[in-house]
């Protein structure tokens, strides 16, 4: 065979020009990072952490590929990367042929292009967040990001065959609460995860997004990572209940409570017990504050049930002095204490008194008609605070109506939060989540002028304020909500990690986008952002970052299954908890003579008093074109003239208020026969507006004082 050798070393001097000249090399550039050390290992591990920094501001030429790591020992290699010169492969272009690589189009190319905003890249760093430690130990963050690159370059023991991974999670990194990977133009970094360690979870965490976009999916794999850290989880849920149930298929001990359905594992709870070490008086006070947030009362309506509420427990034998503990209460205890305080505490003028006693009245009938209350909450034992943080629990509330679900949750909340704030502990051991937590945490509002939003807003700051001092308590807070702006600002203020998925309104985007410390640009990006991907920003980091989150499916090594646990395969597998606990069964109806009460309750027969005259009296209530009470209530002058009064009237002098109520209703009263009702429509709507005085018996005070001004 004849070869012309010339031609063969000419093809093969343009062929090499060809390969020299193809778009497929350019950009590939490569980075290296030295260090120097006595100890060899020590020098590389510091090398490997510079690079794995750099490679956070780096994109791929070919998104196919994920960027390459080699480790160079040889000296020579050494010696050129400090003089400067490239190691390895390289080629130098001339001007004239880098201008290939960069004329410009003169047309439209038809390239689709997704605009995506900046975020940062770097990764969590976990030893920032575990504080101190050695600088030549690895990190947890350091090894994932190795066993990756190993894996990747084969370079970890290729003689030996890889050994099946043993255990239930994938990553053996039990102090990493891994959420997902960074996303760089829309693609996941395999090495560059994103993840928050234990003791962060006590700074509560933020999870929102709309319905599908993956919130849920977050929400069951932190809070199975968390369990695996040794925090018990409790979850409130009102719907996606086989999402949760699916923790039943890796925790078997997990348990499963159907608030509202007694047919397949149902909940009882003595909401009126209060905690070991719990002040008597603070849990009074909680529960009053539980009551106004759920159920609708204004400012009066709420001071009444406060004096219920208190009544109830000394006639069970509960004190405030001392922290005297009483026995189990049960809703005929609260009928009881509601009759007391009708007969003896509600002074006001006839028509008045029935008003407040109808209103009253209608607020207990709907709890003791309620069949569900009844059966959940009529127990003299039940499901204790203390057996609930014992065990990893989910609560399902899709069976309550709104107001019950508020309710059931604000006396869960309240019990858990003042157990662990009378009962600290050192590090988050404990986790409550509040699905859809706008159900307790909502806006208040109501008609203008009415007392109502005053009221219950007050209600709904305390509770916020009692989960804001769990910080340092041993109890981590995870709020899920699809519709953040429906909360109050301070609660969404709350948690110190925050997790947006996708979220369309643009008010809701902004509320939640400037608590991650998200740019504008970055807001409008959390409106189009696919399922799964989320904008986080952990506690101990001042920039938000963007990722892809990982579901469980992918962090455990057994195949989860696809069925859903449905009600008989959870009444099957609580039956065995009911057994060994039969208190967590125990249920009382309501007796037979309450039960007559309820069918037809009747205002009681009040005694007759010098200070209480009963002659019946019309209460005159102005057309909106004549006097207005909450126009005088608001007014400036008046409310700084009440409030200055109203001292006087907590220092036991109630007739300095009640003349300053009596000469302003005789100026805007619209007829003169009526004069004591609307003084005393003024003063009870100032105490609902102004929130003055707090307690019932000051209030009583001064409506006998202006009686007694008015005789």
């Amino acid at each position: 065979t004849k070869v012309n050798a010339r031609s063969a070393r000419e093809a093969e001097r343009l062929n090499r020009q060809i390969q020299r000249m193809s778009s497929q090399y350019l950009g590939k550039v490569s980075v290296i990072a030295t260090h120097w050390h006595q100890d060899k290992k020590y020098a590389e591990s510091q090398a490997k952490r510079v690079i794995a920094v750099l490679m956070s501001g780096i994109t791929p030429a070919d998104k196919e590929k994920d960027m390459e790591i080699k480790i160079k020992k040889g000296q020579k290699d050494f010696e050129r990367a400090l003089a400067g010169k490239p190691v390895g492969n390289h080629t130098i272009l001339t001007p004239e042929e880098a201008t290939t690589y960069f004329t410009l189009p003169q047309c439209n190319l038809g390239l689709k292009v997704s605009r995506r905003e900046e975020f940062a890249t770097g990764s969590a760093d976990i030893a920032e967040m575990q504080g101190p430690h050695l600088v030549s130990q690895e990190t947890p963050m350091q090894k994932l990001i190795r066993e990756h690159q190993e894996r990747k370059l084969g370079t970890s023991s290729p003689a030996k065959p890889e050994k099946k991974r043993e255990g239930l999670w994938r990553f053996p990194l039990e102090e990493l609460i891994f959420l997902g990977y960074t996303l760089r133009n829309g693609e996941p970094q395999k090495t560059q995860p994103q993840g928050l360690v234990r003791r962060i979870l006590a700074s509560h965490v933020g999870i929102y997004g709309n319905t599908g976009s993956g919130k849920t999916t977050t929400s069951v794999s932190l809070v199975a990572q968390a369990y695996r850290n040794q925090v018990i989880p409790t979850i409130i849920t009102p719907g996606n209940v086989g999402d949760w149930r699916v923790l039943k298929d890796l925790f078997p001990e997990l348990r499963i409570f159907t608030a509202g359905n007694p047919d397949i594992a149902p909940l009882r709870y003595n909401m009126w017990d209060v905690p070991p070490g719990v002040p008597v008086g603070k849990y009074i006070d909680r529960l009053t504050d539980v009551h106004t947030a759920a159920l609708p009362n204004d400012g009066v309506i709420s001071m009444h049930f406060d004096d219920i509420f208190n009544t109830m427990y000394e006639n069970c034998g509960w004190g405030r002095m001392g922290n005297v503990r009483g026995r189990s209460i049960v809703l005929a205890d609260l009928y009881q204490a509601f009759q007391q305080v009708a007969m003896n505490h509600i002074s006001y003028g006839e028509e008045m008194s029935r008003d407040f006693y109808g209103a009253l009245d209608a607020r207990l009938r709907s709890m003791f008609r309620n069949e569900i209350l009844v059966d959940m909450l009529n127990t003299h034992r039940g499901l204790s605070i203390l057996e609930l943080l014992a065990h990893p629990t989910i609560i399902e509330t899709r069976d309550l109506s709104p107001e019950d679900r508020a309710l059931l949750t604000g006396a869960l909340t309240a019990g858990i939060s003042e157990y662990l704030i009378a009962n600290p502990k050192k590090q988050v051991s404990h986790l409550l989540v509040l699905e859809e937590a706008h159900h307790l945490l909502k806006q208040a509002s109501g008609p203008s002028g009415y007392a109502e939003p005053t009221s219950k807003q007050k209600a709904i700051d305390n509770i916020v304020e009692m989960l804001r001092i769990q910080r340092g308590n041993g109890l981590g807070l995870v709020l899920i909500d699809q519709l953040p702006g429906s909360m109050i600002p301070e609660a969404v203020k709350l948690p110190g990690t925050v997790i947006i998925h996708t979220l369309t309104d643009l008010g809701e985007r902004q509320l939640v986008g400037r608590q991650a410390l998200c740019t504008d640009a970055q807001i409008k990006h959390i409106g189009g952002m696919g399922i799964g991907e989320a904008v986080i920003r952990i506690q101990t980091r001042n920039v938000p970052a963007n990722i892809q989150v990982l579901p469980l499916a992918e962090l455990v090594n057994i195949p989860l299954p696809g069925r859903d646990w449905n009600d008989p395969q959870v009444r099957d597998s609580m039956a065995e908890v009911f057994e060994a606990h039969p208190e967590l069964r125990e249920s009382h109806p309501l007796s037979d003579e309450l039960k007559d009460l309820l069918k037809g309750i009747r205002q009681p027969v009040r005694p007759v008093t010098k200070s209480a005259p009963v002659s019946p009296r019309a209460v005159y209530v102005s057309n909106p074109s004549e006097t207005d009470i909450s126009e005088i209530v608001r007014s400036p002058m008046f409310a700084e003239e009440y409030l200055d009064r109203v001292r006087s009237a907590n220092q036991g002098n109630a007739l300095p208020v009640a003349r300053m109520l009596t000469v302003v209703a005789s100026k805007f009263c619209p007829l003169e026969g009526n004069l004591i009702p609307f003084t005393e429509r003024l003063l009870l709507h100032a105490a609902g507006v102004l929130q003055e005085p707090k307690e019932t018996a000051i209030l009583s005070d001064i409506l006998v004082a202006i009686r007694s001004e008015s005789v």
